[in-house]
């Protein structure tokens, strides 16, 4: 049945919200997907607050070396991956670069999820079906939580988090822990991984987890863990899919939220 090639430019996020489409076809066809992530491409977002992936010269982009090495574990333990290998000049079945360079694309407005399928309708599929796997279900009694310098809803507040502060772990990097914890008071857990797809067994292990727009969230979406999202009220181009999915973007919707996931997972 062969293999078909997927190349991929952008943020290590953007690439798990692409892999639904890519496991539509595998179980139509099973034809695996081979991706190829193209390495140190410039990043622009639109917005002056740091991205913390960075070349060799302190250039912003979108996926760097040790990016991609921490992503790898993850992709390749996806059924319908083959393998997932830096992009050196290949021709592909899918260019997913395409998704930002056809002036008709709403960037960046509309479901992320959806701009592959919006260039390549092969890709539709039921995103309410879970597209990763990590091998652990639930047990563990921590939350998780994740929160970026970006994509940030500036209305709300986590201050209400330190009652439960004992029972929560913070994803991501150790600067964006220490941000997090000074600006709402709090003492939490660093929790440290060495590649994604131990945080996503982290994840998958939690009580429910609470993020932003970003690489820790799409995981969780995937596998349809309980999850809150925090909507960039700038730049609302992500959503839940599926079930297990809240979001919010005021402090009465994440509390209550919160309350309600805390509440089911006693």
């Amino acid at each position: 049945m062969g293999c078909l090639t997927y190349k991929h430019s952008f943020n290590s996020g953007d690439l798990l919200t692409m892999m639904p489409g890519m496991q539509k076809i595998y179980r139509e066809t099973g034809q695996k997907a081979i991706i190829l992530q193209r390495l140190n491409l410039p990043a622009d977002y639109g917005h002056n607050i740091p991205h913390p992936v960075k070349n060799e010269n302190g250039v912003q982009v979108c996926m760097n070396k040790q990016m991609f090495d921490m992503m790898k574990p993850l992709i390749e333990a996806q059924e319908y991956v083959e393998r997932f290998d830096v992009w050196e000049g290949e021709s592909v079945d899918f260019d997913f670069d395409l998704t930002r360079m056809n002036a008709q694309m709403p960037l960046p407005g509309g479901s992320i999820h959806h701009w592959a399928s919006l260039i390549f309708p092969q890709l539709e599929c039921d995103l309410s079906k879970q597209w990763i796997e990590c091998g652990l279900g639930y047990g563990s009694k921590k939350i998780i939580i994740n929160r970026t310098g970006r994509y940030q809803n500036p209305y709300i507040n986590y201050f209400f988090l330190k009652e439960h502060q004992d029972h929560i772990e913070f994803a991501g990097t150790e600067k964006e822990h220490e941000m997090f914890c000074n600006e709402w008071g709090l003492n939490i857990r660093y929790l440290k991984v060495d590649n994604f797809l131990a945080l996503a067994k982290h994840i998958s292990n939690s009580r429910f987890m609470v993020g932003g727009q970003s690489l820790a969230w799409h995981i969780s979406d995937g596998m349809k863990q309980r999850r809150i999202l925090e909507v960039c009220s700038a730049y609302p181009n992500t959503f839940p899919t599926g079930a297990n999915g809240y979001s919010f973007i005021s402090q009465v919707s994440l509390e209550f939220q919160f309350n309600k996931l805390l509440k089911e997972t006693e």
